[in-house]
């Protein structure tokens, strides 16, 4: 009897410990999760982005937070805000929430005449309740929960979902309150947002995770752990290596250990934003790549995709001799190594499942790309790119140093 109850008490304690996540690969998982999410909540909602947008999905989630607030005046919800990001969301509204409960952060105002301070954002994407915690690379837009934007996120059901939280608050006393005496209070009339799918068939993965986080250094030079976890992802590929960024400038280091990779036999793979994507401030990012992809390509990599006309990749991902999965907030170029405040998780020893649906999403984006598989032209795409447009990124590229760290 005693051995019973002894393997009954270690089962019990190993699914405490377990850490369970199921993979939001798409827009619309994404956005039922985070509703689902409301819903569920019974005590805290604590919603960390850099950018919320004033648009059909970014006020109907303000609407569901409102009505749970109204519903239950004892939750706390919070949530903090970049303020470059987030500028367009009208302060009216976040005045409105501050009048029922629910006060809004804003991170590291901008202030024109420091701009060298106003560099360092905060683009963490952290969704934390006391049920479930959602991380990955989503803001809140119509973009964002839009299956024509890439992205990922993964649910995460664990006790280390209090990090989350802990680093959450952290943030929070980092951010600043709005002043709201001289502002207008603005409603938002939207609808709430209602669940267009039934969640139950994602299955949930039981998975080895770890979380990292960046809240920002104010000292740019010094090297942050975001740089070194992705180094060290670099590092341990030993057959194969898929890479997914919005944006990619690396610095001399991480093209060394790319190259280090390839010459060990590693199929370097990776899917970045092509240079003729019309949304200006990516394509200062993009046009400020093409250096990098040039040489890259050539000598660091064995494939270098582009999305389709129609797509557009935010996410932020690797995967890692299918064993070792990372994905978060942080674009591999120089103002998330070194720069932004950023989050990132980790899942080691994947599950055979959870496994075949990563795959399934990165088959799909790879079958929605155009391969880049000449030396001299960077300019492939579904459709040929004019030559005002090579000129017009010929130009971006020169000012990208001087923009690039404020987009």
């Amino acid at each position: 009897m005693k051995l019973i109850q002894l393997f009954i008490l270690i089962f019990l304690i190993f699914d405490l410990c377990a850490d369970e996540v199921r993979l939001l690969e798409n827009g619309e998982l994404a956005l039922s999760a985070r509703i689902e999410s409301i819903e569920n909540a019974e005590k805290e909602i604590f919603i960390e982005t850099y950018y919320l947008e004033n648009d059909f999905h970014g006020n109907g989630l303000i609407k569901n937070l409102i009505d749970k607030k109204l519903a239950n005046s004892r939750i706390d919800i919070r949530i903090t805000l970049d303020d470059f990001g987030s500028s367009s969301f009208p302060k009216s509204k976040i005045c409105a929430l501050k009048m029922i409960g629910i006060p809004v952060h804003y991170f590291n105002p901008v202030k024109i005449y420091r701009p060298k301070v106003s560099q360092h954002r905060d683009h963490r994407k952290i969704w934390y309740t006391d049920k479930s915690a959602i991380i990955g690379g989503r803001n809140i837009s119509d973009s964002t929960f839009s299956n024509e934007q890439w992205d990922w996120d993964i649910e995460v059901v664990s006790s280390k979902t209090e990090m989350l939280r802990e680093t959450f608050l952290e943030q929070w006393e980092n951010s600043k309150e709005l002043d709201c005496q001289k502002i207008k209070t603005e409603w938002p009339m939207n609808e709430a947002l209602v669940s267009k799918i039934n969640l139950d068939y994602k299955k949930w993965h039981t998975v080895e995770l770890e979380f990292g986080f960046d809240l920002g250094r104010k000292n740019h030079k010094k090297q942050k752990t975001t740089n070194l976890n992705f180094l060290e992802s670099l590092t341990k590929a030993s057959k194969s290596l898929v890479m997914e960024t919005g944006f990619f400038t690396p610095n001399k280091l991480i093209l060394e250990k790319l190259l280090e990779a390839k010459n060990r036999g590693v199929q370097n793979e990776l899917i970045i934003n092509s240079p003729s994507f019309e949304y200006w401030t990516e394509e200062i990012s993009t046009c400020a790549s093409l250096s990098y992809q040039k040489g890259v390509l050539k000598n660091h990599l064995s494939k270098l995709y582009y999305p389709q006309k129609k797509y557009f990749t935010h996410g932020k991902a690797i995967l890692i001799d299918d064993e070792v999965f990372y994905l978060g907030s942080f674009n591999m170029h120089m103002k998330s190594f070194y720069w932004n405040a950023e989050t990132w998780s980790v899942i080691k020893n994947i599950p055979a499942e959870l496994l075949a649906e990563i795959k399934n999403e990165f088959n799909f984006r790879k079958n929605n790309v155009v391969r880049v598989n000449t030396k001299d032209d960077f300019f492939i795409h579904d459709e040929e790119v004019s030559k005002a447009k090579i000129l017009k990124c010929k130009a971006l590229k020169f000012f990208a140093p001087i923009l690039h760290p404020f987009i």
